[in-house]
């Protein structure tokens, strides 16, 4: 497995185990055992009997679906999507939220995000990406240069009009080629903790091919049904939020949150093909020839995440602000306190400011659109 993958998903959550265990198993090409045949604590029983259909029923009210429109798109069938509330303004430019791709993720992943933007009165659209969540989910090989499509898809066919797009993880290295492609579809972006630097850049390995293929042509499911152990999940919360008080209040929830999706199991082609390296492309690649006005967030606060398995492992490093800076010296750049790799769910208030004084010069109820 490719460090640089490791990197990217230790950074972000729940697929870090899967890469960080199973480094030494790619090379041998076989599914790991432990995701064959799970050890569950009567804990986790206890939590995974509260998901009981395709979308698992959320026990928390603040995980209710926020989507419940759906629209057909070509080469992509049905998206589930929200559209901008009745109250808001239709004086104000709209906001795209795009989530990041990882797996249990949904829309509910910019869910404070999405509740704190509607509070200013601009119209806002969330969306489950392909793949994921309650749009369709074929069977077949995500790469970026799809789900570039369907950005571009969505915003021509869905909003209609230039937008503010927020994208979030990897998501953000096709929007930034959208952007760069079709720059009429966007008024600004907002990147937050976005990837393409040291991991993610480049195509996957022969090993990572090897399990995927596997994966994809004995139709398994079992590995995806297997991934989702609640305790396995809080692990690697702890790598992507820097402030345990967070966490003691919240891990339940960001537990329960990816578990809806554990019986969505056509959800696992999208995730396997992130996990075995199918989705990659630079950061350089995905910023050339960017015209619009472009923000990118990310936590202030990262922390070096602890080897797993062989304890002679270094740690791994996130990918540094910096890093990014020094590519693309034009974009502008935030880094908020008290965050790491998940900055929009720790310091949803921050994120939301920053993305409202980027956007709208502060003011997003009164602001006319520039169409």
């Amino acid at each position: 497995m490719k460090f640089k993958t490791a990197i990217a998903c230790l950074s972000i959550g729940l697929m870090s185990a899967l890469l960080a265990i199973t480094t030494p198993l790619l090379a041998q090409e076989s599914i790991p055992s432990f995701l064959t045949n799970p050890a569950l604590s009567e804990e986790d029983n206890q939590i995974l009997a509260k998901v009981t259909s395709q979308e698992g029923i959320p026990t928390s009210p603040e995980l209710k679906s926020q989507v419940d429109e759906f629209v057909e798109l070509e080469g992509f069938g049905s998206i589930a999507y929200r559209k901008p509330l009745k109250s808001s303004s239709n004086t104000v430019t709209p906001f795209v939220l795009f989530h990041n791709i990882y797996g249990g993720v949904s829309h509910r992943n910019l869910r404070e995000l999405l509740s704190n933007l509607d509070k200013t009165r601009a119209p806002v659209y969330i969306l489950d990406l392909p793949g994921i969540g309650r749009s369709s989910k074929p069977k077949t090989t995500y790469t970026l240069e799809k789900i570039d499509r369907f950005v571009d898809e969505f915003l021509a066919e869905v909003v209609h009009e230039p937008a503010n797009v927020i994208a979030e993880g990897i998501t953000s290295l096709s929007a930034l080629k959208v952007a760069a492609e079709q720059p009429h579809l966007f008024k600004s972006l907002v990147i937050i903790s976005p990837n393409g630097i040291s991991n993610l850049e480049s195509p996957p390995t022969e090993a990572e091919n090897q399990i995927y293929q596997q994966l994809f042509q004995t139709d398994d499911a079992a590995t995806w049904v297997n991934l989702f152990i609640p305790d396995f999940l809080r692990l690697f919360d702890i790598a992507s939020i820097s402030q345990p008080s967070f966490l003691e209040k919240n891990g339940d929830t960001l537990v329960e949150e990816r578990l809806i999706q554990r019986p969505n199991i056509e959800q696992r082609w999208l995730s396997y093909a992130f996990i075995f390296g199918q989705l990659f492309r630079s950061f350089e690649e995905a910023s050339q020839n960017i015209q619009i006005p472009v923000l990118a967030i990310f936590g202030a606060d990262y922390k070096s995440i602890p080897p797993f398995g062989n304890s002679n492992n270094p740690p791994i490093e996130p990918e540094r602000t910096q890093q990014f800076r020094q590519i693309r010296p034009e974009f502008k750049y935030l880094e908020i306190p008290q965050a790491s790799g998940l900055v929009a769910r720790e310091q949803p208030e921050a994120v939301t400011k920053a993305i409202v004084e980027f956007s709208c010069g502060g003011n997003c109820r009164n602001r006319r659109r520039s169409n």
